[in-house]
């Protein structure tokens, strides 16, 4: 449902082994899918920074991908940076509303001023 010309900075919040984001940067020529996670065993097994960064390799895209190691409750890009922000099966395992409000104040902070979403 969205519109890609190819050059969108995507972020995927709980990236996991990176399944969203690498569908994003199959969709770009140009532009950049970046992946945050904290990797928690609990959320998902065999869920690892390695098994992200592996997939991207087997999927042709590790040129486009960046992933980090990063908690969604203080996302480590500048404000405005993201064209798009996707997430699936993650900010429900935030344990409180006050943190899952922290995450959509964080989502909101990173996305570009106007870009439809």
């Amino acid at each position: 449902m969205l519109t890609w010309k190819g050059n969108e900075r995507v972020l995927d919040i709980g990236t996991g082994r990176g399944l969203l984001m690498i569908g994003a940067a199959k969709r770009l020529t140009t532009g950049k899918s970046s992946g945050i996670d904290i990797w928690n065993k609990k959320d998902l097994s065999n869920d690892t920074y390695e098994a992200a960064l592996r997939n991207a390799e087997l999927e042709g895209v590790e040129n486009k991908v960046e992933i980090r190691n990063a908690d969604a409750l203080d996302i480590p890009f500048a404000d405005n940076n993201f064209d798009y922000v996707l997430s699936n099966l993650c900010i429900h395992n935030i344990g409180s509303q006050r943190g899952r409000s922290v995450v959509c104040r964080e989502i909101i902070r990173v996305l570009k001023p106007g870009v439809p979403h």
